[in-house]
């Protein structure tokens, strides 16, 4: 029995992209928890990047367990891939500097009301403020997602738009197509898009994964990402690879996580850069 709901479990979307805390399941998690997170980055000919950051949600049982008090700590991040960057490689859903997670924020608190959430599609709301190079900006950011099942294929739709009193509107897109694999793989391919009223052109990406869970402590998830921007012209930006190792160990809210990627950024003629992410996270809460 204990291996039919493990099977069960590994088999679905949903436990996955909690396991990965992916954006498409924290976006829509109904529970409080709270993660503390210490990312250390390394890309050759750079140096060490510390990266630490924290995120609180608050359910709120009072209001029919559809509120949310949402705080969050995390370092300044660029608004797109910018020429010369060292970040680590991220689809553009995930991005820092997308309407999910707004640019050079430092601090934010918000409430974050979830107006419906079933299989078939969610609908919510975010307002409340940041802390942008130090100056107080306030936001109010509504999300929709639609899903679709068509065995053995599920669709996805996303889209949040996000208006900000110092950048104005943000746009983030992104629609996905699953399905599980043999031998218990699942395979996702993704394309996203964001776009910003201050920021000259388009960038989307068109992304492949393919995830690898061993047991209920330990997966991968190997990615290939394609970055585009349509502003000075309509092109490829960089091709990306990056293998994701995911354990939970010593206690099952501790997770580590090592993250080698090696990119080709068009700036720098295409030429490999190798790079490698280390990550400890904290889950206090409802594991995920």
């Amino acid at each position: 029995m204990h291996g039919g709901i493990s099977h069960s479990l590994l088999s679905t979307a949903e436990w996955l992209d909690s396991f990965f805390m992916d954006d498409r399941s924290v976006h829509e998690a109904n529970r409080t928890y709270f993660l503390v997170r210490y990312d250390l980055f390394k890309e050759e000919a750079s140096d060490f990047k510390s990266l630490p950051s924290m995120n609180l949600r608050l359910n709120l049982p009072q209001l029919q367990h559809k509120t949310q008090f949402v705080f969050s700590a995390e370092p300044n991040a660029e608004p797109a891939p910018a020429a010369g960057s060292t970040s680590p490689v991220t689809p553009a859903t995930e991005r820092p500097g997308t309407s999910a997670a707004p640019a050079n924020r430092n601090l934010t608190a918000a409430v974050h009301y979830l107006f419906r959430s079933t299989v078939e599609e969610s609908a919510s709301v975010k307002v409340g403020s940041l802390l942008s190079s130090g100056s107080p900006v306030l936001f109010v950011s509504p999300r929709y997602r639609a899903s679709k099942s068509l065995k053995p294929w599920d669709f996805r739709f996303t889209e949040e738009v996000t208006w900000r009193t110092d950048n104005g509107w943000e746009s983030d897109t992104a629609f996905d197509i699953e399905r599980p694999l043999p031998h218990e793989l699942f395979f996702r391919t993704s394309a996203s898009g964001v776009w910003q009223e201050k920021v000259k052109g388009y960038f989307y990406a068109l992304s492949a994964s393919v995830r690898q869970p061993f047991g209920l402590e330990h997966a991968v998830n190997y990615e290939w990402i394609n970055s585009y921007r349509t502003n000075p012209s309509n092109e490829l930006t960089e091709v990306a690879f990056r293998i994701r190792y995911r354990h939970s160990f010593l206690r099952q809210w501790i997770f580590f996580e090592v993250a080698p990627q090696y990119r080709f950024p068009r700036d720098k003629n295409f030429d490999g850069f190798a790079g490698i992410l280390f990550r400890v996270e904290a889950f206090f809460g409802v594991n995920p």
